[in-house]
């Protein structure tokens, strides 16, 4: 999304049909609670009328006569006397079982919120996870970050429009009620309410529009942030520190900027809001007492319902504000998944528990977008042997990797493990066979032991991940740190070196016991001595275990008991 393509849509009608599509009954019990207690709000004022006529002794007409003497029937019919003292407590009970509902529903609302954010939320975690691995590449960390608070945005969106919803229901009993008293006074109150909602129209079109751009701003200032890390080293041997600081900058400002225009529509809005919101108030109280002479309790009655019915139209254009701004969050999630097209990946139910001979492929071909990367492709890669791929840089020795463990689906051709064709397992089982590592190594923020424990498929002692350390020359350097295996690594495990990282990585492979080991450039990175000390472990293991590896270095050509070579 650029700021070019931010225009004011109205986001109610769509949110409705899939809201009511996903969530109905979620809606219907938020609109259950409010509306009965709007209902006990409403009998509960109707009861001013005769606590007024009681306190001034009027007894006239109309239809506070009328409310008088059923509430008279009423207490009568219980044995209760109709005096003020009882007429007080009856209002009392009232509201107190209308403040009960009150929370019940706030309480549910918050629910359905928190509990929606975190559907939202697993859902697109899902969504991108399940995108082809070639789409899955070139999305952007940025983004896909963002929607952690689009989806926290979206679950706001979700309790505005419960609120919406409920106090557009609350607002029509009290126009119901007030037609009882009167109707003339019914037709005003609908009038000025509507003349409210034209005249704060305008600031709810800005919030949507800057809720719409808060959106990009905050992808935008996340993306900044990750670049900063990410490429720290680069920034700082290169000195472009303040080349990167004043990008970074910018975004925080852009975001602050909108925030602040954010602000000052709210302020704007509730600052001008009281205003009108009194002076309707005061216009409709004006036409009530000069124009249809209604008695006192009856005006009073009027004064309180115009005051409820004028507060709960306030709450519904906050909320109507409140859902613009923060609706955009739920429309980035749901056209993000929806723009995309998930291929459908049919792999079969046979469990995979190892190759007896080796894994083929025959007459394979892959190309990603107009590019071919592999044609026409056959070899045998034999089962407890280090097969090895080679070829020139861009050569596809990676694609054809993807492809052997599952991330990237031929387009011609076919992957076979003995003779059975590799669809026919269950994705998990086979690659939950699989230990993969490539040039690029990666470590959790946490612990040594922790990371070599990370992801293991059953609990793991620590004498196998001692011997394994012992193997790889890791195990003494290890112990020699201040926390030895407790030792925390840091951010991509920063604290160590590049050879010290990878070999940590191999060994939490290693330590699952995989039947196919996949090195993709393991070892491209290493220092001749630590390059050493894994081949000799490559060449102990592979009595349990067939390796795949893809390299340039001539010193693993020569451990190579197979080779395959793409051009």
């Amino acid at each position: 999304m650029s700021i070019s393509n931010i225009e004011n849509n109205n986001n109610i009608i769509p949110f409705t049909k899939d809201i009511f599509s996903n969530k109905k009954l979620s809606v219907i019990i938020s609109v259950l609670l409010i509306i009965i207690s709007g209902l006990l709000d409403a009998i509960g004022l109707s009861l001013v009328a005769p606590t007024v006529s009681i306190l001034i002794s009027e007894d006239n007409g109309g239809v506070s006569s009328g409310v008088i003497n059923n509430l008279r029937k009423v207490l009568e019919f219980i044995s209760i006397p109709y005096s003020l003292r009882y007429v007080l407590g009856l209002i009392a009970i009232i509201m107190l079982l209308r403040s009960i509902l009150l929370f019940l529903q706030s309480f549910y609302i918050v629910r359905v919120q928190n509990s929606y954010t975190s559907e939202l939320g697993k859902k697109f975690y899902e969504y991108i996870h399940s995108l082809p691995w070639h789409s899955f590449k070139k999305y952007k960390q940025a983004k896909a970050v963002n929607i952690i608070s689009e989806s926290i945005r979206a679950g706001t969106s979700l309790r505005s429009y419960l609120h919406l919803i409920s106090n557009f229901s609350v607002i029509l009993i009290y126009l119901i009620f007030l037609s009882l008293i009167s109707f003339e006074m019914t037709v005003v109150s609908v009038i000025l309410a509507l003349l409210i909602g034209i005249i704060f129209q305008r600031l709810i079109k800005i919030s949507n529009i800057l809720g719409k751009k808060q959106t990009y701003r905050s992808e935008k200032l996340i993306q900044d942030m990750s670049d900063s890390i990410n490429l720290s080293k680069f920034l700082r041997a290169h000195g472009k520190y303040n080349f990167m600081a004043k990008k970074f900058f910018n975004s925080v400002d852009n975001f602050r900027k909108n925030q602040t225009k954010i602000g000052l529509n709210d302020s704007i809005f509730q600052a001008s809001y009281e205003y009108a919101f009194i002076g309707f108030l005061m216009l409709g109280l004006l036409i009530a007492a000069r124009y249809f002479e209604l008695p006192s309790s009856s005006i009073a009655l009027v004064t309180i319902l115009f005051y409820r019915l004028f507060q709960k139209v306030k709450v519904f254009q906050q909320n109507y504000q409140a859902f613009n701004k923060s609706v955009p969050g739920y429309f980035s999630i749901k056209n993000e998944i929806s723009n995309n097209v998930i291929e459908d990946e049919k792999w079969g139910e046979k469990k995979f528990s190892g190759i007896e001979n080796h894994i083929e492929i025959k007459k394979a071909s892959f190309h990603i977008d107009d590019r071919k990367i592999l044609s026409n492709v056959n070899f045998k890669f034999k089962k407890n042997q280090i097969n090895l791929i080679t070829g020139k840089s861009g050569s596809g020795k990676t694609t054809l990797i993807d492809i052997i463990i599952g991330l990237n689906e031929l387009e011609k051709g076919e992957l076979k493990l003995d003779d059975i064709n590799i669809k026919n397992y269950s994705k998990i089982s086979f690659q939950q066979s699989i230990g993969y590592v490539d040039q690029n190594p990666f470590l959790f923020n946490d612990s040594i032991i922790n990371n070599l424990k990370w992801g293991a498929n059953k609990k793991v002692s620590n004498s196998k991940i001692y011997n394994i350390a012992k193997d790889l020359k890791i195990h003494d350097l290890i112990k020699s740190l201040p926390n030895g295996y407790n030792s925390n690594v840091g951010d991509f495990g920063n604290t160590l070196s590049g050879g010290e990282r990878q070999r940590i990585v191999i060994a939490r492979t290693l330590v699952n016991t995989p039947k196919i080991l996949v090195l993709d450039e393991a070892t491209s990175q290493l220092d001749t001595k630590s390059q050493k000390i894994i081949l000799n472990l490559l060449k102990k293991i592979k009595k349990n275990t067939t390796i795949i590896m893809v390299t340039h270095r001539k010193e693993t050509l020569e451990i190579a008991d197979n080779i395959l070579e793409i051009n």
